[in-house]
Formats: structure tokens, sequence, C-alpha cells
């Protein structure tokens, strides 16, 4: 049986989002269901970084895991991709029916207003 380390493929992942383009998301989000957390950690790494809009529903589903570090970084990856678009981001946070998905989103949003109201003062 040809098993592939979780390590390897974190790794793996962690390549494709410094080199990838847009056009990898698909390969990252074919690993959005991996049993280990620390993969998908990465897959929702590699898909902010990648910016692929197509890519928002694979990262809704990773708002919902059960491990906080992967409902973070879908978050932030949810923010990056939706970076010019707030209302999408509170479109979907009206749609994310898991209550610790709710809240990260929440944060990850206040967190970017905090950041554009500080950019308009400047």
């Amino acid at each position: 049986q040809n098993v592939i380390d979780p390590g390897e493929l974190a790794g793996a992942l962690k390549v494709l989002a410094a080199i990838g383009t847009q056009d990898d998301a698909s390969l990252a989000a074919k690993l959005a269901s991996n049993a280990d957390w620390r993969v998908r950690v990465q897959v929702a790494n590699a898909l902010g970084a990648l910016n692929d809009a197509s890519q928002i529903p694979v990262l809704t589903g990773l708002i919902d895991d059960t491990h906080w570090w992967v409902r973070y970084r879908a978050a932030q990856a949810l923010a990056k991709v939706s970076k010019e678009d707030e209302t999408r981001l509170r479109t979907i946070l009206k749609h994310i029916t898991d209550k610790y998905g709710r809240d990260i989103l929440t944060q990850i949003i206040a967190e970017q207003e905090t950041v554009f109201q500080r950019g308009a003062a400047s």
C-alpha cells in the first residue's frame, strides 16, 4: 500500500503555496478531506495563498473542521480570497452553521475591519 506521510503532504502544500498559481489551487483542494489536521491546515494556507475564488466552497467546508487551527487558517484564507469583497465574506458567515466556525470567521472579519480602519486613518 502506498501511503504518503502527512508531513510530506504538508510540506508539498507549503511549496505549492509558495510557487503555485491559481491554476494549482484544485490540487490543494483535493486534500481538504485528508485525515491529518496538519494537511488540512496547509490546504487552507495554500488556498489562501493561491487566491482562487472558485475554492471558496472548499474553504467554507474547512471552517466546519473539528480542529481549531484548520478553522482559523480557513477563515484567514477566506478573508484573503474575499479581500476586496467584504459583502461576500459576510454572506459566507451567514451560511456557516458551525458555532466555532462562525466565531472564528467573525474574529477574522473584525481583525480585517481594524486593519482597514487604521489604513483609512493614515
